[in-house]
């Protein structure tokens, strides 16, 4: 992606993108603030140490969830779609491109696969975002990065600890009388939106070259109410917001607080709620 020539301004940019997943996606409270944040972590992922997990979920089917994620697709940095994807291949593909992986269908093939779920943990710290395989005839151990940044879609639950990784994101069905745009543009509307949203990537990768020092040094305290886990996988969103300055910093704490802020009790196991039982 080739920056974008002038200078940008961090809050009108973000503004910006917001507005823009508000249009063709029915989104939560805090959604368009969570959706714009992460798009620009994307472009600066290597200056952090943690990789917040965007999990968009729902009870149903037809909740917008393949829509965002294709959305994501055209905005988030060096994006691969997938509706399902094997162990092997997701280490093979973030060495091969480095990738923003999004992946849809989660539901589909999680549970059953433990491996899968494995790589899908480890990436989340980057010291721990290595897998050591054998390769070839002589079974050399090579060592695979799985650090990168991921976005899934699915119905139900996802394994307690992928979701524990994971900035989550309640999807909803539309109700009758809300409207958004639909991303299957055609003819002029569709060249003005390809316009569009390669305006917005360009402007994303020069508005993270400007200020990568100061997000990279941005320190913002902690939010009452949040895990230690959770103030982790906020950190980065709450970097990047406290560097857009403007209402920014306060609409991403009030995010955190609203989606995060209950994850150490309501992600309890029925093991630790046992022993909470018999100890009352």
């Amino acid at each position: 992606i080739t920056p974008a020539f002038e200078p940008v301004d961090g809050a009108d940019l973000a503004d910006r993108l917001a507005a823009l997943f508000t249009r063709f996606v029915v989104l939560p409270k805090h959604g368009a603030t969570v959706l714009a944040l992460w798009t620009l972590f994307t472009y600066c992922l290597d200056l952090f140490h943690i990789a917040p997990r965007l999990d968009a979920n729902s009870p149903e089917k037809r909740c917008g969830k393949t829509t965002l994620l294709s959305l994501l697709r055209l905005l988030v940095c060096r994006a691969v779609l997938a509706s399902g994807i094997t162990p092997p291949a997701i280490f093979r593909v973030i060495a091969a491109h480095k990738p923003t992986l999004l992946i849809d269908e989660m539901d589909t093939f999680i549970e059953a696969n433990e491996e899968l779920r494995g790589i899908l943990n480890s990436g989340h710290t980057r010291d721990a975002a290595n897998l050591i395989r054998c390769e070839g005839e002589d079974h050399e151990p090579k060592l695979f990065s799985t650090w990168a940044a991921m976005a899934f879609a699915h119905i139900g639950k996802i394994p307690d600890t992928l979701e524990d990784r994971s900035i989550r994101l309640p999807m909803r069905r539309k109700l009758t009388g809300e409207k958004v745009a639909s991303l299957r543009q055609t003819g002029p509307a569709a060249v003005a939106l390809q316009a569009e949203l390669s305006a917005l990537k360009r402007q994303m990768a020069r508005w993270i070259e400007d200020h990568s020092a100061q997000i990279a040094l941005a320190n913002p305290s902690p939010i009452a109410g949040l895990s230690d886990r959770a103030m982790d996988n906020w950190m980065p969103l709450l970097s990047i917001a406290e560097v857009i300055g403007g209402t920014w910093p306060e609409r991403a704490r009030e995010a955190a607080s609203a989606l995060s802020g209950h994850s150490s009790v309501d992600n309890e196991s029925i093991r630790v709620e046992l022993l909470h039982d018999i100890c009352g």
